[in-house]
């Protein structure tokens, strides 16, 4: 019976666990069914959603918008992967929204149409054309010198959604850029009436590829079958008497070819700006660098040329049995390697490490740049804790910098740099992306610079040699071959420091290696060392090059390669210095592991081990007692560490010793990598000789070196793309430069970039400003681009260069108040002693800040400007200066700049008569030639002067900033006023300023004419201030007729006393000027 319960039992709990079993399964299906039907759902409202888009076009998920989807464009072979690090931090979902997080569905509706949008533009310009540098050489080989293509129709936005919406906006710009500046230097060669040579064109079957010349015409199945090649020779025939230029032929050279009998009409259009009609002319491309014209081989529109030699009449001269052969003249009329490195960047876009942060940063977060007190003028002295506290808790504890860099960077930094070079530190550390270092005039921006070098190199090397102490201590736990271990020094040597920095200009380069040759880095200790580096393409001053440059260094190892003698010892020692520190590291290793061994455990606190000194030989180590000053061949007694007390024991990492031989180690390792590569380059060099092989030895070099400076397009050199990409690229001047130059150096980085610039000083200088007026900006900076998209500027607000009275318009004008004055500036003795000096000679030059305002006329020099007058009075300042303050202190001390080229040369001329008479020499330049520049006393010619209205480009404000911001004591304004003030509104405010503060000064006349008739001089101690803040007039003499014509002025002529400020212009005065100057439709003036 009990038996049969038992079974009932079992039978109905069974049946109870089967139901619940059927219930579960039951539960899940229903679960599956729903999430399926949820998915449905998803997609089917997607797919709506994208209805317009293409299916093949279409992003993965709603969500991921980050992808670009589009049909990727060809590009060069893709270079090795970079390390892998940490993604870029998504932004906080406070902020605005960014790509790379979940969005709403209104977002993403937003950033969907700005996808389209971005492809319609894309679409409408190119079509269905694929993109890669065969259609770039195409389009300008075909352009005839005029852009075809225009510019997109809307302006550029401040972030993009994907790479193919940059493309669609930046790569019309660009090609209209290229071809205009191809078009402005052709004006120029043409403006000179160049002595243009014969040249023989005809098909060649040679064309060029890895090997150079020799390949013939069956392997060209991969080129462009719209392009042709051609071979130029010299005719046999009597050339023009002058003796010909000796030009050389660079890669990526343009020609302008052309028949003789079409020579006049080819020069006017090309100086009116007109399209070459393609049977008269055609443009073509050099392909390899040759030192003579004989067997150029050269690239063109194969329709160009079929369309020239048809109409041409040009007949052959040199053979006239073969009609294949074709005269020309041609003319060089600029270079593509740049632009062809710039659109290699712009193809690599989708591929960039850092494109999230290119393309759409995260925004900003804090407004991190310390306002100005709205009282004071000066900075008040204070403890910069803030920075140095933010620099010190930057570094994690692998890569923390030591007390004593921390005491070297609190002492000759102030708190905005300080926060500046922490913030570009921590980026590096952290997440990577960007870091933007705003630096106004005179705030020590190079050297905050090399502040943000000395900062991360400090870091990489700290993570760098705790990398290798931690395979020292492995391998010092363990017993590995030499073969291993040397592999794994290799590995670990590989991750050594590595920066990238690069400027617009190799003197902006140039000034900042100078400064880290010159004081060098700090360390954690804060003694003072020198990184290995290179500098990188030509161009660099002697100094550098005898130094640092990579040409040379590559030159000298050619040259012991041609000398056995010496080679031959130098390899043989190379090996020897390799075995020698092999057998070290493996000592080294050895001890390491003797002391591991001698201490297996934590011992008590007095206890050291030391090595024997017949180590090698015995391998013994010994211990030491310091308590009670006793030493022992064998190990303590076993007693147990009291790990309650403050110094529990030790351990054998914690050995000085041991300290000591991981410290050699690391050195040791470094020694044997920098052999190494020494002794590959030497060999390879011994062995092979050719283009191919001087990349490989300048690959190397670079690969061994930890920065390499460089400028913007030589960023591009083949050497670079051939290295491990850098960890940090630090771009100087970044507001000078436009985004395709900048991406040629981005793409060779992997984590982090630094970009510092000024976007408040003068631009790239641009050859086509179609669509500026509109928004759309090819002239803007990334810098300034970032800065406009909300991310995270650092301001240097610290100026050490102005006395303050020159600073004190530029600081309220350009830069809100937020800038502020050194206390210091005031009180240099420079300053002070010229004042001084003047004070009792030209009393209206014995104050930091003057203007003269001279009535002169300008007159027209080709597509530039001169004004005699004003360059006359400027060489008579100069005088007064010498006369005051003696030759030799004014030395080297005085610049005198001007915004035009022509007027430039004018008073270089004017100024080596001068120095002949025994006048200090001055330095002479445009505006944009002295960015960057400083002078103790700076003169500037405003040439703009006489009837008229516009100023022409006078009224940038970024060139009137830098032009306000290079003097250190005195800034002397030569002006004619009346037409400086109605022509702008900055300037307007600049001289109403100076005539409140009784800075004016009028001179009335044209001074005392020379006996030779050529120049007119001033007498300027005649000179006084009044009282009043006022506008001065002083009389200088009588308007006088030259054979320049007639000058205004005279005895008649007053400029009314302003108690308080300038009259009131006439209402005609302040009407808008369509038109900055009186050339002639067609024209523009040139700086």
């Amino acid at each position: 019976m009990d038996r049969k319960k038992r079974l009932a039992v079992s039978s109905a709990a069974a049946s109870q666990a089967a139901a619940i079993e059927a219930m579960e399964k039951k539960k899940k299906d229903d679960a599956k069914a729903a999430k399926r039907k949820a998915a449905q759902a998803l997609a089917a409202k997607s797919a709506k959603s994208a209805k317009s888009v293409p299916a093949k076009k279409r992003p993965r998920s709603p969500i991921d918008l980050t992808v670009d989807s589009s049909p990727p464009l060809k590009s060069r072979p893709p270079l090795p992967p970079p390390r892998k690090r940490p993604t870029i931090r998504n932004p906080s979902t406070l902020n605005p929204p960014t790509l790379g997080r979940v969005i709403s569905d209104s977002e993403r509706k937003e950033i969907q149409q700005q996808i389209k949008e971005g492809e319609k533009i894309f679409t409408r310009i190119y079509g269905n054309e694929r993109i890669d540098m065969p259609w770039f050489t195409r389009s300008i080989l075909s352009s005839a010198l005029l852009p075809s293509s225009p510019p997109p129709s809307t302006p550029t936005p401040s972030r993009f959604t994907s790479a193919r919406h940059y493309l669609a906006y930046y790569l019309p710009l660009f090609m209209r850029e290229v071809i205009a500046e191809v078009g402005s230097e052709a004006s120029e060669k043409f403006q000179r009436e160049l002595d243009s040579r014969v040249v023989c064109v005809e098909e060649s079957a040679v064309t060029v590829g890895r090997g150079g010349y020799g390949q013939q015409k069956k392997q060209q199945q991969a080129e462009d079958p719209s392009l042709i090649t051609l071979k130029l020779t010299v005719p046999k025939i009597p050339q023009p008497p002058s003796n010909p230029p000796k030009t050389e032929f660079r890669q990526g050279d343009l020609l302008l070819l052309y028949g003789s009998e079409d020579h006049q009409y080819v020069r006017d259009c090309v100086l009116k700006g007109e399209r070459l009609g393609v049977d008269k002319a055609i443009i073509v491309n050099v392909e390899v660098k040759r030192f003579t014209l004989e067997n150029l081989i050269v690239k063109t529109s194969k329709a160009s040329y079929q369309s020239i030699i048809t109409t041409s009449s040009s007949l052959p001269l040199n053979n006239p049995t073969s009609l294949k052969i074709k005269t020309f003249r041609y003319a060089k009329i600029g270079n593509l390697v740049t632009p062809i490195r710039e659109f290699n960047a712009l193809l690599s876009l989708p591929k960039l490490p850092l494109l999230k942060a290119f393309l759409n940063p995260p925004w900003r977060k804090t407004l991190n740049t310390p306002k100005a007190p709205s009282s004071p003028n000066f900075l008040p002295t204070s403890e910069k804790s803030i920075g140095a506290l933010a620099l010190l808790n930057c570094a994690p504890k692998s890569a923390a910098y030591g007390n004593g860099f921390i005491t070297h960077f609190e002492k000759n930094y102030n708190e905005s740099q300080l926060l500046a070079i922490s913030a570009a530190s921590k980026g590096y550390g952290e997440d990577g992306g960007v870091t933007l270092i705003k630096g106004p005039p005179g705030t020590g921006k190079t050297t905050t610079l090399v502040g943000v070098l000395n900062s991360v190199h400090l870091r990489q090397m700290n993570v760098f040699q705790a990398g290798i102490a931690e395979i020292a201590k492995t391998l010092a736990n363990s017993s590995m071959k030499n073969s291993e271990v040397n592999e794994k020094w290799q590995k670990a040597a590989g991750n050594k420091p590595r920066i990238l920095v690069c400027a617009p200009s190799n003197g902006a380069v140039d000034n900042i290696i100078k400064k880290v040759m010159t004081n060098g880095f700090v360390d954690g200790k804060g003694k003072r060392y020198f990184p290995s580096m290179y500098r990188v393409g030509s161009g660099q001053s002697t100094e550098i090059k005898d130094q640092v440059s990579l040409e040379k260094a590559v030159n000298d190892i050619y040259k012991d390669a041609a000398d056995a003698t010496v080679m031959e010892p130098r390899i043989a020692a190379l090996k020897l210095k390799m075995k020698a520190t092999s057998d070290l590291i493996n000592g080294l290793i050895a001890r390491l592991q003797a002391i591991k061994r001698a201490c297996p455990k934590t011992l008590k606190k007095g206890w050291e081990i030391r090595c024997m000194d017949d180590f090698d030989t015995t391998g013994r180590v010994y211990w030491i007692n310091h308590i009670d000053k006793t030493t022992q061949l064998f190990p303590p007694k076993d007693d147990p560490v009291d790990l309650d007390s403050l110094h529990p024991g030790i351990k054998a990492e914690a050995m000085p010793e041991f300290k000591a031989h991981l410290g050699t180690l690391v050195s040791c390792s470094q020694r044997y990598d920098r052999a190494k590569t020494e002794l590959e380059n030497c060999e390879y060099a011994k062995g092979k000789q050719g283009h191919h092989t001087r990349l490989h030895i300048e690959a190397n070099l670079l690969e061994q070196c930890q920065i390499v400076f460089v400028t913007l397009s030589s960023a591009g050199h083949p050497s670079l793309q051939n290295t491990r990409k850098f960890e940090v690229v630090i771009v100087d001047e970044a507001a000078q430069c436009v985004e395709p130059s900048t991406l040629i150096a981005l793409e060779l980085g992997s984590h982090h970039t630094v970009l510092v610039g000024d976007p408040k000083q003068l631009p790239a200088t641009l050859f086509d400003s179609s669509g500026a007026r509109d928004g759309r900006r090819y002239d803007r900076s990334l810098f300034e681009r970032l800065e406009a998209g909300n991310v995270d500027v650092y301001m240097l607000n610290t100026q050490y260069r102005m006395h303050s009275e020159i600073s004190k318009f530029p600081r309220a004008r350009f830069y809100e108040n937020k800038l502020l004055n050194s206390s210091r500036n005031d009180e240099r003795t420079f300053g002070k002693s010229l004042l001084k000096a003047m004070s009792s000679s030209v009393k209206t030059l014995a104050t930091p800040y003057v203007i003269f305002d001279l009535k002169s006329q300008e007159e027209k020099s080709g597509m530039s400007l001169i004004n005699r007058l004003e360059a006359d009075f400027v060489i008579d300042i100069v005088r007064a200066l010498q006369e005051s303050f003696g030759y030799e202190n004014l030395r080297n001390k005085v610049g005198v700049i001007t915004p035009y080229a022509k007027q430039v040369k004018h008073i270089s001329r004017q100024i080596e008569a001068a120095v002949n008479e025994g006048c200090v020499p001055v330095e002479t330049n445009t505006v944009d030639g002295f960015q960057g520049r400083e002078k103790e006393v700076i003169i500037f010619s405003a040439v703009r002067a006489g009837k008229g209205n516009g100023i022409g480009f006078l009224s940038d404000e970024r060139r009137m900033n830098v032009a306000l911001t290079r003097p250190k004591s005195m800034f002397v304004l030569v002006c004619d006023v009346d037409r400086v003030r109605k022509g702008d509104s900055n300037w307007k405010a600049l001289v109403d300023e100076a005539g409140r503060a009784g800075k004016v000064v009028r001179v009335i006349g044209s001074g005392r004419q020379e006996g030779n008739g050529k120049r007119r001089s001033f007498n300027l101690e005649d000179l006084e201030f009044s009282e009043l803040p006022q506008v001065q007039e002083v009389e200088m003499g009588r308007a006088e007729r030259t054979k320049e014509g007639e000058v205004s002025g005279g005895e008649g002529e007053a400029f009314p006393p302003l108690p308080e400020a300038f009259p009131p212009l006439p209402e005609s005065y302040l009407t808008p000027v369509e038109r900055g100057g009186e050339f002639e439709e067609g024209e523009e003036e040139e700086m």
